[in-house]
């Protein structure tokens, strides 16, 4: 013998074509188009983010590599400058007034 639950029971509001069914049919098919609309505008804004984000790396990883390129730029120079000041201490004070180094 077969035992029937209560959910196996047709249920009389579920056969019912009642007026709020067909009212929350057709709301769902008025909206379906604007739920269409708004998740292409929420991918395109989400490809645009995902674009942004990609350049705003490439751009601080650009920054970064002109900023060591700045640094050792700077540093050369320095050695240079500093090498051209000991020339010049050495010519205003006299080639002859360097103390001799013995190793």
């Amino acid at each position: 013998m077969a035992v029937m639950r209560q959910s196996d029971e047709p249920n009389s509001t579920q056969t019912e074509n009642s007026p709020a069914n067909s009212e929350i049919t057709e709301a769902g098919r008025e909206a379906a188009p604007m739920l269409k609309r708004a998740s292409v505008h929420r991918d395109r804004i989400g490809q645009a983010i995902r674009e942004l984000e990609s350049e705003r790396s490439e751009l601080l990883a650009r920054l970064e590599h002109l900023r060591r390129g700045f640094d050792a730029a700077e540093q050369g120079l320095a050695h240079q400058i500093d090498d051209v000041e000991a020339t010049l201490k050495l010519y205003e004070h006299g080639l002859n007034s360097v103390a001799l180094r013995t190793e």
